[in-house]
């Protein structure tokens, strides 16, 4: 489950897909690796150059990122 739900995440950072990150982030909350898939995504996002997706992932979940 967790290898299939990062390649969702990867997917929809790379693309810029906030909406589908949005999805995922509601499907996956509960996951004991959330924390660690938001950070690895936010990375993907970045990398990418798609700064509303990492400026969305910082402010809605800090925690993830400190």
């Amino acid at each position: 489950m967790h290898e299939e739900a990062m390649k969702a995440l990867t997917c929809a950072c790379a693309f810029g897909k906030s909406e589908w990150v949005k999805d995922w982030i509601c499907n996956h909350s509960e996951d004991e690796q959330f924390l660690y898939m938001l950070e690895q995504g936010k990375n993907v996002a970045k990398s990418y150059g798609h700064q509303e997706i990492v400026k969305y992932l910082e402010e809605t979940y800090p925690e993830a990122f400190v």
